[in-house]
């Protein structure tokens, strides 16, 4: 299975994951594929650090 790590950035919703994963909730499925990259780590405390600066 490779679409689901790919599916959760950019901004996508999650139902339709659930739905094409036969999850029972959205929340199974956030559980095990909403992990955070690094690059998103950076992207994070980049954001903050504008908004703080």
């Amino acid at each position: 299975m490779t679409a689901p790590p790919y599916t959760p950035s950019g901004g996508r919703r999650s139902l339709p994951r659930n739905q094409m994963l036969g999850h029972a909730t959205v929340a199974i499925t956030l559980d095990l594929y909403s992990h955070v990259s690094p690059t998103m780590q950076r992207q994070a405390a980049d954001s903050l650090d504008a908004v703080l600066a």
